[in-house]
This record gives structure tokens, C-alpha cells and sequence, in this order.
């Protein structure tokens, strides 16, 4: 048996449309995110996207990390044909950084998919990530301490919120080109968090129909431990539930145990209302 499927549980049906809606949000939204990267950008990391049948590939030799180089959207469809599995590692290994990962989720007790990814020489590695999920109903209150504002980016702001989360991720400098590329794209919601008159944190938010992705969200490190996060959850659920979504998800490293250090954006989430539903493994090839 794959070490992997050893984990997976049967889901009732309601847990199963919220888990496809929650990794088809993300799939959409990554892929938007890379096809809204201008040319120039594209060219600095090495970008590139397709999708293969319900699977969403992405690939960034200069982002040499695996939110930038992996298939995404496996179980989305059942089981995935051989040679469509093979088409793809063909692909991934063309295009990305070669530390690549197929990206699994736990999803109405699907193992055939890993166990087909395994034989082509991939196996779980790390601890893989925390799918998390909330369903809103009415917004959150916004708590702002004084000297704090939060603000929706338009046109004027998308430099700063650009040159913001590229400083918070530690991305080259064509990062803030990249993300600035976002603020009025349709589906993008954009925030810029400032203490006094400085930005100390942004995040970005994708709504596709009644499902919204909020994976981008960071502080800079001058102005952490101050509960910015928390606030631009708040916010984001707050502009979701405007915009008719009723579920958000995002996702975040798993730690090995709730109190491991260096996993605040796990203990955000759930401080935020966020329950995680699923872990989803990273399958890598043993380099």
C-alpha cells in the first residue's frame, strides 16, 4: 500500500464538494497568477504554466521552491490516465526547477493517482501542507488598533503593494513587478496593512463564483508580532462575503506538531476561523 493513501479516509459528499472547491479555487487562482505575470517577469524567473485534463502545472526554474514548481489538481477528476501522468512529468521536467513535486489531495479516497505517481519514481516528502477551510455567513469585526489602517489597492497603490510583498516573500526584485500586475485584475482583491504611513504587510485574495483563495498574505519583519495577519484575514473575509463567497481557503506548511516554532501562518489560520480539513503531500522524486 502507499505510504501516503494510508492517511485517507472516505469523505461524506458535502466534505467532498467543499474539498473540490477548495483546490479548484487555488488551481485557478495560481494559474491566473502566473498568466498576469508581464513578459519581463516571465523571462526573470523562468515561468511557465498549462494545464493537462484537470491537472494545473507550474513551473519557475528561478523560484527554486515548490509553491512555484508543481501539478496541481490530481484527484480533481478521479483517476488520471497513465499516459496523462506521464505527459505531465514529461513537462514538469522540461520546464521546472527539477526539485518538482506532485501535489495530492486527500480527496474522496482516491489512491490510485499515487500509487501511479509512485512507480514513476515519486515519493512523499516533508510534512506537506494544511488545506484549510472557512464557510462565512456575516463579516468579521475589524478591530484596528489607531495608528493601523487597512486598505483595498487600486491603481495608485499597486506599486507599494507590489514592492511590499515582494520585500515580505524575499523575492528578487521583479516580484514587485509581478504582484503589482494584480491590483484591478478581474477576480483580485489586493491589501496594503500600514502602521502610521508605512505599508507593513499586504495580501491578495482570488474569488472564482462562491469560493475565494486567500494564500497571499505576509507581514513585513519589522512590523510582526503586532497581529497584522489576523487583521488582513479579517479583511479579506469581510470583501469575500461582499462579493458573494461564502467559503475561503488558503493553505500553509504543516508543522510536525501545533507546537513546533516557525509556523505562525499555521496558528494564524486557525486564530483567523480557519479549520484545516486535510494534509496534501508533496511527492517528489528522491535527487
Amino acid at each position: 500500500m502507499s505510504r501516503f493513501s494510508e492517511g485517507i479516509s472516505k469523505e461524506p459528499r458535502d466534505d467532498l464538494k467543499v474539498s473540490l472547491a477548495a483546490e479548484e479555487v487555488e488551481l485557478e487562482a495560481w494559474l491566473d497568477l502566473f498568466e498576469a505575470a508581464p513578459a519581463t517577469v516571465r523571462d526573470a524567473f523562468q515561468l511557465a504554466s498549462t494545464r493537462i485534463g484537470s491537472m494545473g502545472l507550474l513551473a519557475s526554474r528561478g523560484i527554486p521552491i515548490t509553491e512555484f514548481n508543481r501539478v496541481m489538481g490530481v484527484n480533481n477528476n478521479g483517476a488520471q490516465p497513465q499516459a496523462s501522468l506521464a505527459e505531465v512529468t514529461r513537462w514538469m521536467d522540461s520546464h521546472a526547477h527539477p526539485d518538482w513535486a506532485f501535489q495530492v489531495a486527500p480527496i474522496a479516497g482516491e489512491t490510485s493517482n499515487i500509487i501511479a505517481i509512485e512507480r514513476l519514481g515519486f515519493l512523499p516528502s516533508g510534512t506537506g501542507w494544511a488545506k484549510f477551510v472557512t464557510h462565512i455567513s456575516e463579516a468579521p469585526a475589524l478591530d484596528l488598533p489607531a495608528d493601523v489602517t487597512i486598505r483595498v489597492a487600486d491603481s495608485s497603490l499597486s506599486e507599494t503593494f507590489g514592492t511590499t510583498v515582494q520585500a515580505g516573500f524575499g523575492l528578487p526584485p521583479e516580484g514587485a513587478d509581478w504582484f503589482a500586475s494584480l491590483v484591478g485584475r478581474p477576480g483580485w482583491h489586493c491589501f496594503i496593512a500600514s502602521i502610521g504611513a508605512e505599508p507593513a504587510g499586504a495580501a491578495a485574495m482570488f474569488i472564482r463564483q462562491t469560493t475565494a483563495w486567500a494564500g497571499v498574505c505576509l507581514t513585513l519583519s519589522a512590523y510582526r508580532e503586532r497581529g497584522l495577519q489576523s487583521q488582513l484575514i479579517a479583511a479579506r473575509l469581510k470583501t469575500a462575503l461582499e462579493h458573494g463567497a461564502s467559503m475561503v481557503t488558503s493553505e500553509t506548511g504543516q508543522p510536525l506538531n501545533e507546537f513546533e516554532p516557525g509556523h505562525s501562518s499555521y496558528r494564524n489560520q486557525q486564530r483567523g476561523g480557519f479549520e484545516r480539513i486535510y494534509i496534501r503531500q508533496n511527492l517528489k522524486r528522491n535527487l
